[in-house]
């Protein structure tokens, strides 16, 4: 069968069927002429390729294992692509796709921080079924703030958190960048929209006491730090909800 590029765009964006997609992948593996359109229609390939260039050595490679310290739950994806994998194989492709993301960022220039660029290159690849499926409990949500709040020495302010009217907090995730703790808490959009608010320490450039939007892998961001934390709220491609719960955000935690 000839597929139209419009189909294998939508394909790749996953707004095929699960029929389509199946037929789709099945003529991939026998048609490397369906493979190559495949890649030159997906906008990430470029990126892909250079990350797979860039990938550290093998000892380089282990270092960066040991600090990629993750606690907490995580909840699969949905994406087209993966749906017939196990769910030790697509935590594997995602571990694969992160390093090979970091080998991009790390040699590509940016005006953003270190920090910024490895969150931005971890959402960007979050879809509204990521946060859809977290459901913690109360009591485990609670416990996810007291080891993330604990970490790094910050009051996390779950109340307020949790009663923003904009959006429905889904957990807070431990992650770690450089030998130090990063905390993602992770909300949807009433549109599903996957959002992400991060607090690293200890922050790695001076204090930038005014609240500043701006754009990191095609997703708006508000960010802003202190002397000792840095903090960034990302997500979506529509800047008036970052910049309106940023704002309220920067109130609590500009000091």
């Amino acid at each position: 069968m000839t597929y139209t590029d419009d189909v294998l765009r939508s394909y790749l964006a996953g707004e095929v069927t699960a029929q389509q997609s199946a037929d789709i992948e099945a003529a991939v593996i026998g048609d490397s002429a369906l493979e190559a359109r495949l890649l030159a229609l997906d906008p990430m390939a470029d990126r892909v390729r250079q990350a797979f260039a860039a990938l550290p050595d093998p000892s380089r490679l282990a270092g960066i294992m040991d600090r990629a310290h993750v606690v907490g739950q995580s909840a699969p994806g949905a994406f087209p692509v993966f749906g017939k994998l196990s769910l030790v194989a697509a935590s594997f492709v995602g571990l694969l796709v992160g390093l090979c993301l970091y080998g991009w960022f790390a040699t590509t220039p940016s005006k953003a921080a270190d920090w910024q660029e490895q969150v931005a290159a971890y959402q960007m690849l979050y879809v509204p079924a990521t946060v859809a499926a977290i459901t913690p409990s109360p009591d485990a949500l609670t416990e996810q703030f007291k080891v993330a709040a604990a970490l790094i020495d910050l009051d996390l302010e779950q109340g307020a958190l949790s009663a923003l009217p904009e959006l429905t907090l889904k957990r807070a995730q431990v992650l770690g960048f450089r030998d130090a703790p990063l905390v993602q808490i992770a909300f949807s959009a009433p549109d599903g929209t996957p959002i992400a608010f991060c607090i690293y320490r200890p922050n790695d450039g001076l204090a930038q006491a005014d609240l500043q939007m701006s754009e990191l892998s095609g997703l708006r961001t508000a960010g802003w730090s202190t002397q000792t934390h840095g903090f960034l709220l990302i997500g979506g491609t529509d800047p008036g909800p970052i910049q309106d719960v940023g704002t309220h955000l920067f109130g609590l935690f500009k000091t």
